[in-house]
């Protein structure tokens, strides 16, 4: 009766298309000649199943064609969710952390009212990592100017 294709199959064929497009054509010319007698003949109930059964076919896949659409659109929400909210859940596991670790390491540049409202150029020194050569030169550098 009707052949099942999976989701993700190859689309219909030409000649499936064709084949439908005929039967939409015959179908449409032939809908206002259905007999609304009660007393029907075999054949003519015949006719009537092949009609259903065509029309059927043709629905059928219209509700494929519109199912596969769906599955994709809602795949691509997902993913463009997972893309906003992935990344704000990062933010806010991993930045606490790093930000106290910045924080107790350049608190006394970012806040200097904690030294007593100055920076000395000692304290400044004392937070790079330098050889107490290369410090004994930045301060000669530093007086000099």
């Amino acid at each position: 009766m009707f052949k099942h294709t999976p989701p993700g199959s190859e689309p219909a064929s030409k000649a499936v298309v064709e084949a439908t497009q005929n039967v939409k054509e015959s179908v449409q010319n032939d809908a206002p000649t259905i007999p609304l007698a009660k007393d029907v003949s075999p054949a003519a109930l015949r006719d009537l199943l092949e009609k259903n059964l065509k029309w059927s076919q043709i629905i059928y896949e219209q509700n494929r064609k519109i199912n596969h659409k769906l599955f994709w659109s809602t795949f691509a929400n997902w993913i463009r969710l997972l893309v906003i909210i992935v990344p704000l859940v990062l933010a806010i596991w991993l930045l606490p952390p790093l930000l106290s670790g910045l924080m107790g390491t350049y608190g006394n540049l970012l806040n200097p009212n904690s030294t007593g409202g100055k920076t000395s150029v000692e304290d400044f020194l004392k937070m790079l990592p330098l050889s107490p050569a290369q410090e004994a030169q930045l301060k000669t550098l530093i007086n000099n100017k």
